[in-house]
């Protein structure tokens, strides 16, 4: 791309050495082609962190095993994940249940306040839905209080943790 200057030519009738400076195109770094108007973005691969990756689905040898809960106490999320797949027991209920807890634990890992429900689907009778609710608290409550480090403890502190407990689902049936 050439630019030329502006004042180049006011410059010339007073002064023609200074025009002659000035008058010289500039030429400006090329940044390449612009693309085709028609021709879409090139599509980025979305970065995912371990936490968020998708999990491997459960295989015959694999389902029978238990996580390992980390040794000492937590540090980082990531111990603070394994914690909770190590320690909660699964949730028997009506097929298609969901139960999903806020709770928030304080700088020692007690927990602090009554966890909320923000998120139920209970299906069957009254029965069915008391017990599913009392199997998913006590669940919980088995897990704590978390034996974190002095570090961690105010970190896991300031934020709000969600679980989600899930009934057992229907198994698929081919054609």
């Amino acid at each position: 791309m050439l630019l030329a200057c502006a004042g180049a030519r006011a410059a010339s009738a007073a002064n023609p050495a200074p025009a002659a400076q000035l008058a010289a195109p500039v030429r400006l770094a090329s940044i390449g082609t612009l693309p085709d108007e028609d021709a879409a973005p090139p599509r980025m691969p979305v970065p995912t962190t371990p936490r968020l990756q998708p999990k491997t689905p459960p295989t015959p040898e694999r389902s029978a095993e238990r996580p390992v809960a980390p040794k000492g106490p937590l540090d980082n999320w990531k111990m603070f994940d394994a914690h909770f797949e190590a320690c909660l027991e699964p949730v028997a209920g009506p097929e298609e249940a969901t139960l999903t807890l806020r709770f928030a634990v304080d700088a020692k890992g007690r927990l602090r306040g009554k966890p909320q429900a923000t998120y139920s689907k209970l299906p069957g009778g009254p029965e069915e839905q008391r017990a599913f609710v009392i199997e998913a608290l006590n669940s919980l409550a088995g897990c704590l209080p978390l034996d974190v480090t002095p570090r961690f403890g105010p970190i896991v502190a300031q934020r709000p943790l969600i679980l989600r407990f899930l009934a057992p689902q229907p198994k698929q049936r081919g054609i």
